[in-house]
C-alpha cells in the first residue's frame, strides 16, 4: 500500500479515541524473546500489563513491591539494596520452580487423556495441543519478573519533587533489577542447565545484552559459558507506572500536553525500557484529537527513541457527558430489550484430525 494511505488510516483510527502502534523493527532488534521467532517464540501480545508470550506458551508473572524496601533510620530514608537483591534471587528460583510445577500438571493432564474413554480420533486433538504447550514451556522456560511501586518509592525518597533526578533514579532501579535477575538466571543455568533452545550467538547483538555487557562484563562471560535458565525473564507489570513517572518528571499532571512534554516522555521511556528484555505497550494520554502533523510527530519521535509499542488514548468527552454538562437534569435511558434467563444451545464435536 501507499505509505501515505496507511498513515491516513492510522490517524483516522486515532480519531475514534484509541490507537495501538507496534514498531516491529525495534521489537525484532531488541527483544530477546523475539530472536527465537524462527522456532515459534514470537510475541503475540503487546499489552500494558501482560507478558508478551508465544503461541502455546503460558503467562507466568510475579512482581516485587519496591515500597517494601524503604527503610527509615535516624531520620533518613534509604532503599535496602541488599535485601532487594536477596529477594530477587529467591524470586528467580521460585519462578523456575513454577515452570517445573506447570510441566508436572501438564503431564498429569496428558496421562488422564490416555485413560479417557473417548475415541482416539477425539483425544488426539486435545493431546496434541497439550504436547505443544508442554514443549513451549520446557523449551523456553519463560518467566516474567517485574516491579511495582516505583512511584511510591520515589515519593518516600523525596525524589519525586526533583524532576531532573527522577529519570536517573528510575533507571538505576530498573538497571539493578535487570542485572540481578539475569545474574541469577545464569547461576541457575550453571546449576540446573540452560533452557533447551539457548543460543548466545542468536542474541549477541541485542541491545539489552550490550547494556548488560557494559555494566557487568563478568556476568556476560558466565552467560556465554553457561547460558541462561530462561528464554526471557522480565516484564513491566504496570505500564501505567511508567506513564505516571513520566508525568511526574515533566510535570504534566493536570496540565495540557505540549510538544516538549511528550518528547521528554519518550526520552524517559527510552532510558527505562533499555533494561527490559521483552517489548510491552506503554499507554499515553493526549488531550482531544491532535492535528495530523502533531500525531505524526508523536509517533515518529516514539519510534526514533526506540519505543517498542505505544497505546495513544485521547481524552474526549462522549455525547452523554457533554449533554450532562450542558443540561444537569439530563437523564440517559437505554432502550434495550430485556435479557432472557437462558439461551438454547448445542455442543458440537467434530470427528476430524484437525
Amino acid at each position: 500500500k501507499n505509505p501515505l494511505e496507511v498513515w491516513k488510516s492510522i490517524f483516522n483510527r486515532q480519531s475514534k479515541g484509541f490507537t495501538k502502534i507496534a514498531f516491529s523493527d525495534s521489537i525484532l532488534k531488541d527483544s530477546l524473546h523475539d530472536h527465537y521467532s524462527h522456532i515459534g517464540y514470537q510475541s503475540r501480545a503487546l499489552s500494558a500489563s501482560a507478558v508478551p508470550y508465544a503461541t502455546y506458551d503460558g503467562n507466568r508473572s510475579m512482581a516485587l513491591n519496591l515500597y517494601a524496601y524503604v527503610r527509615k533510620k535516624d531520620g533518613k530514608v534509604e532503599f535496602d539494596t541488599e535485601l532487594f537483591k536477596s529477594h530477587i534471587a529467591m524470586a528467580v528460583r521460585l519462578m523456575d520452580d513454577v515452570v517445573d510445577l506447570e510441566i508436572e500438571k501438564i503431564d498429569a493432564i496428558l496421562e488422564k487423556i490416555e485413560t479417557d474413554p473417548e475415541d482416539e480420533e477425539i483425544k488426539q486433538t486435545e493431546r496434541r495441543m497439550w504436547e505443544k504447550v508442554r514443549m513451549r514451556c520446557e523449551d523456553g522456560r519463560r518467566a516474567g519478573l517485574g516491579l511495582i511501586g516505583i512511584i511510591e518509592l520515589l515519593e518516600e525518597l523525596s525524589i519525586s519533587q526533583i524532576p531532573e533526578m527522577l529519570a536517573i533514579e528510575a533507571e538505576r532501579i530498573y538497571k539493578l533489577f535487570a542485572i540481578e535477575v539475569y545474574r541469577n538466571s545464569v547461576l541457575l543455568a550453571k546449576q540446573r542447565g540452560c533452557f533447551k533452545t539457548c543460543d548466545y550467538e542468536n542474541v549477541k547483538n541485542v541491545s539489552f545484552i550490550k547494556y548488560i555487557s557494559e555494566a557487568e562484563p563478568l556476568l556476560l562471560e558466565d552467560w556465554r559459558k553457561f547460558g541462561r535458565r530462561n528464554i526471557s525473564s522480565l516484564v513491566t507489570v504496570s505500564g501505567e507506572d511508567i506513564r505516571l513517572l513520566a508525568q511526574l518528571e515533566t510535570k504534566m499532571i493536570h496540565e495540557p500536553k505540549t510538544a516538549y512534554d511528550w518528547r521528554k516522555f519518550f526520552r524517559l521511556l527510552g532510558k527505562v525500557q533499555r533494561w527490559w528484555d521483552t517489548p510491552i505497550c506503554i499507554p499515553m494520554t493526549i488531550d482531544d484529537l491532535p492535528s495530523p502533523d502533531i500525531f505524526k510527530d508523536i509517533c515518529i519521535e516514539a519510534w526514533r527513541l526506540g519505543t517498542y509499542s505505544l497505546a495513544i488514548l485521547r481524552e474526549e468527552k462522549n455525547e452523554i457527558e457533554q449533554e450532562r454538562e450542558m443540561n444537569p437534569t439530563f437523564v440517559y435511558a437505554a432502550n434495550g430489550v430485556e435479557r432472557p434467563a437462558g439461551l438454547d444451545c448445542a455442543v458440537v464435536r467434530f470427528g476430524s484430525n484437525t
